[in-house]
């Protein structure tokens, strides 16, 4: 006669391998790398989105201004709950195709789709949705951050005494390397 311990460990040898690995033809796989995880205030947010076409027909999102079976967003939430919305317009400029058990990787920068200029802390994820269903990839952190300031000037714009800009050089470090940042406002 088994023990409960045997039959435990017998019943995880069999389960555990099909747990593991996913099904063929289920759907879509999506990874997301931000470039950077810490970016300054105003500066360019760019992710890679990859998608994994792991379903028998191909993957196909049309360029922007055309009707699409796919949508591609993002889904960003400050470190608040609050949602962040889309601005603007189709996440996608070109038409993209996936073959069966193929994978692309596209770039989008987010910040131009987003309004991340507030600073403070983000999860990013990206969503597909295609033929009724939702694929979403894992969270990224993202933190907006203000920098260091190294110095600031006003100035009024040459042969325009009435308008007044004011220019920030910041410094931030990232990947062992020194950055210089120049923020230009107009100020009201």
């Amino acid at each position: 006669m088994c023990d409960m311990t045997t039959r435990f460990r017998v019943l995880l040898a069999f389960c555990l391998p099909a747990l593991a690995l996913p099904a063929r033809g289920e759907g879509l796989d999506l990874h997301l790398k931000l470039d950077n995880a810490v970016t300054l205030q105003f500066e360019p947010v760019v992710a890679f989105v990859t998608i994994v076409n792991d379903t028998p027909r191909p993957f196909v999102i049309s360029e922007a201004g055309k009707q699409s079976a796919a949508a591609l967003e993002f889904a960003i939430t400050a470190l608040s709950g609050e949602k962040v919305s889309r601005v603007g317009k189709a996440l996608v400029a070109e038409k993209v195709y996936i073959l069966p058990d193929q994978k692309e990787q596209i770039m989008v920068e987010v910040s131009e789709f987003y309004d991340l200029r507030r600073m403070g802390r983000y999860l990013v994820s990206v969503e597909v949705t295609w033929d009724g269903q939702t694929s979403s990839s894992g969270q990224q952190v993202l933190d907006v951050i203000n920098g260091i300031e190294i110095a600031s000037v006003s100035k009024s714009v040459p042969d325009y005494p009435d308008r007044v800009r004011s220019y920030h050089l910041k410094y931030w470090t990232r990947n062992s390397r020194e950055y210089l940042f120049l923020v230009v406002n107009e100020e009201a």
